[in-house]
This record gives structure tokens, sequence and C-alpha cells, in this order.
């Protein structure tokens, strides 16, 4: 370097590209020099991000303000596919059907079609049948005894028609008046042996009964209702005068002087008995006899 001399310095390859277009007339209206960009904001915030692997996005906050955004690994972020497939249900006519149906408290969405649908009410009241595992459950949530598994029927173990005729197998209680219009019941035949006879209160037609004396005949009276139950027969007695009959000491005879009546040795006698004590007391009445 000598002295007072200014120092120079060989131009090659870019240097002497650039030198040429400042020394270009048209630099200023072109503003490029070939190789280069010219100046940015957008370009020099997009220069400065820093990239990595993977799925990533350009997210713009604001003016040449950018940053990276990583995709499809959550909600909003769908532009891979399988991830968005995973978080999105596909389209689907039911679902968009169900979609339009305005909901409430207490109602039931129920289809009408294809891909139509409507509401109904569903009470609190319905919902607790709704959980109930079988019917037995579901009946004691209504409150049905066990009627609400009875046939209906006329006689046997039903629940019977109260507008036809019933045939009863056991006592029935009635706890008010009862009030009997055209009723009428069976005659039970009692046919003495080996000089007895009982007559069996629980039989099934128990009321009303008839017999045929073919000489001395004992009686028995079984099987009264318990105590405090008035029970009432009639025993309608032919040829009773052809033997002796024995009554249960138990008979008081309503009678004049209080003595067994003298019956018929040829024709019917009408005997009334009845108890209210369980068959410790037996009253006895004669309606009389007659010869036919």
């Amino acid at each position: 370097m000598t002295a007072g001399v200014p120092e120079t310095t060989p131009l090659s390859g870019a240097g002497t590209e650039i030198l040429a277009a400042i020394t270009d007339a048209a630099f200023l209206a072109k503003g490029v020099v070939a190789g280069l960009q010219t100046g940015d904001a957008t370009l020099t915030a997009l220069a400065g991000l820093t990239w990595s692997a993977g799925s990533q996005a350009l997210v713009f906050t604001g003016v040449d303000t950018v940053g990276l955004a990583t995709v499809g690994q959550s909600a909003g972020n769908i532009l891979n596919k399988a991830a968005g497939d995973a978080l999105y249900q596909p389209l689907d006519g039911t679902l968009t059907a169900m979609a339009g149906v305005t909901t409430a408290a207490d109602k039931l969405i129920y289809a009408t079609g294809a891909d139509a649908f409507a509401t109904t009410d569903l009470t609190a009241f319905a919902r607790t049948l709704l959980d109930d595992a079988n019917a037995g459950a579901a009946r004691t949530t209504l409150g049905l005894g066990s009627s609400a598994v009875k046939d209906t029927g006329t006689s046997g173990n039903t629940v019977p028609l109260l507008d036809g005729a019933n045939t009863w197998s056991g006592a029935q209680t009635f706890s008010a008046l009862v009030t009997l219009e055209n009723y009428a019941f069976d005659a039970d035949q009692i046919t003495p042996s080996a000089g007895a006879a009982t007559v069996n209160c629980a039989s099934g037609n128990a009321n009303f009964f008839y017999a045929t004396a073919a000489g001395a005949v004992t009686w028995t009276f079984s099987n009264p209702p318990a105590s405090g139950t008035v029970y009432e027969f009639t025993l309608e007695l032919t040829n009773g005068g052809a033997g002796a009959q024995t009554w249960p000491a138990s008979v008081k005879w309503h009678t004049p002087g209080g003595t067994a009546p003298t019956l018929k040795t040829t024709g019917v006698d009408v005997l009334t008995f009845y108890s209210r004590d369980g068959g410790t007391t037996w009253r006895g009445f004669h309606g009389g006899g007659r010869s036919d």
C-alpha cells in the first residue's frame, strides 16, 4: 500500500454483477438486482420462522406477523385427514335430521319415518317405568296387586266377571249389607248309612239338605263356621217318624215343651237349624209336617 494512493481490490462474481447493476440506468426503475429479492416485511417475517419436522401450517396473527401451528393434532386443526376423521363425525342424514329436532325437558325423540324425527312427552313417572327390569317390577311401580296377573272368568282361580253367573269355590265374606235379587241355591242329598247321617256344613251347597229315613238315624252336624258367624241350614226329612231320630246334644229345640218334634211316619217334615257359636249350640225349629 502506497501512502496517499487509494488501495483497490479486484471484484469478481456477484460483486461485478452488483456494480454492473448500480451502473445500470434502469436500476432505480427495476429496484432489483439479478439473484436478489426486493425487501418485503411479510417475507422477512416468514424468513424468521424456525420450521421443524411434522405437519405445520402458517398462522397469521397480525399484519406481517406470522407463526407456525401443528395441524391434525387437536380440535380445529384438521388439515391432517386421518386426525380430522377421528375428531369429527362424517356427514350422516339421520344425524342431520335429529340435529334439526327442537328438544325440551321431559321430551322423547322418536322416528316418524326414514330420517324423520319428532318429540313426544316423556314424564318423570313414565321414566320410572322405563327403568324397570321386568314386568314384575313394572307392576310394583304401578301399584298393582296379584289380581293383575289373573285371568277373568266365572269360576276357579280367576277374577270374577260381575256381569255373568259365577261359581264360588270358597267362603265369601261381605263386610256390608248384601242385597240379593232372584237368587237360588242347590240342594244336597244325604243318604243315611248304617243308621247314621252327617250334615256337612262345609259342603259345596251347605244350606239345604234333604234325606229319607228308612229307620232310626243318628245325626251329626259337622264343620260349622267359626264362632261369630251365623250359619243356618234347612233339612227336608222324609219319613222321619219311621224310626227314632237322634239329634246332636247341642241342639236346643224351639218347640212347645222344648223337645224334639214328632215327625211324620209317612210324609215330609221341614226342620231348620242355626248356630252362631261354631256349633256349640244349635237352635232347632220344626216348620211342620205334611203327608204329601
